[in-house]
């Protein structure tokens, strides 16, 4: 069932095959100052702290265009004040303006609302490589975009056209392999993963301080308060997945801990109730308390061992100030 959203299956061109055939002898020099660049359209930084451009880069590819121009027209479409609104191209248009050109090579095409972030999308992993959580969160808006499922809805939704358990009437495979390249079995059980990472783990991921499968051995911790510790110290060593994955089962084994305590004192509560001590006899009930007496004294004897390490104070030692 359709949820009022335009069918991928109806438009046309598809804007791959549109990106692909942007060609200097179509295009018309159009006025840098007749261009307007859309808000937040590009999905680089998006999603993350990345930059967008750096002035580093974009004084390199302006160099360049100096030299030589520029070799690929940007794509535009017509706006509503009769100016023109950047489909694609953002970077080569601002390297252009920094190289003191008056105006670019471009494409005019029709492209509609609907189609703008694939348009970026594809724009962007094709020019200069994204960090894998814009990449990411990106195709999870268009997708969101284009079927209508919220994003917290898209993993059980991909899952089931993974299953065949749902027919894919939007196309959602083949435009994951168009846009990035991905195959519906990647996307659905690892990069829907990413919806899961705290901001500081996806902070971490787009920086490339650390890898997107080492933070995802960090999700069985869920709200563990160790979880932020863990991911500093995952980071400051290095480590890999699979020493990442280690940490976590050793966490989650010491948490277990205490509930196996409760278990024995459950037991021992349930053991020594009033009723059935008194049913006893007396030399019964003597044994029982010499087995109390010793459960105390091993009791004791753990805490004293465990006192120095809580800063425990030896005979005449003043406290601290």
């Amino acid at each position: 069932m359709t949820r009022g959203r335009p069918s991928m299956a109806a438009r046309t061109p598809a804007p791959a095959t549109v990106l692909g055939n942007l060609d200097l002898q179509r295009a018309r020099v159009i006025p840098c100052a007749q261009i307007q660049v859309m808000d937040r359209h590009n999905p680089r930084g998006r999603y993350s702290k990345d930059q967008a451009f750096t002035d580093e880069g974009l004084q390199a590819l302006a160099a360049s265009i100096r030299e030589r121009g520029v070799l690929q027209p940007v794509l535009l479409r017509l706006a509503a004040d009769g100016r023109y609104e950047l489909v694609a191209g953002e970077r080569r248009f601002r390297a252009a303006q920094l190289a003191g050109l008056s105006g670019v090579p471009a494409i005019v095409e029709q492209v509609a609302d609907a189609d703008l972030l694939e348009y970026a999308l594809i724009e962007n992993l094709q020019r200069e490589a994204m960090n894998p959580v814009d990449q990411t969160f990106g195709m999870l808006e268009l997708l969101s975009q284009r079927t209508g499922h919220p994003l917290r809805d898209l993993p059980p939704y991909l899952n089931r056209l993974r299953n065949g358990t749902e027919a894919d009437e939007h196309r959602v495979e083949e435009t994951l392999q168009q846009v990035g390249g991905w195959t519906l079995l990647t996307f659905a059980t690892r990069n829907v993963k990413f919806l899961s990472l705290n901001d500081a783990e996806l902070e971490a991921v787009a920086a490339g301080r650390l890898t997107s499968t080492a933070a995802f051995e960090l999700l069985p911790l869920g709200e563990h308060e160790e979880r932020a510790a863990l991911l500093d110290t995952t980071i400051r060593e290095g480590w890999t997945a699979k020493e990442v994955r280690h940490q976590v089962k050793q966490l989650l084994q010491a948490t277990d801990a205490p509930s196996e305590a409760k278990m024995l004192v459950d037991r021992v509560k349930t053991a020594l109730t009033e009723r059935r001590v008194g049913d006893l006899s007396a030399e019964t009930r003597h044994q029982l308390a010499q087995l109390v007496e010793q459960m105390e004294t091993l009791l004791s004897t753990q805490q004293e061992a465990r006192a120095p390490r809580r800063g425990r104070r030896g005979k005449g030692e003043a406290p601290a100030s």
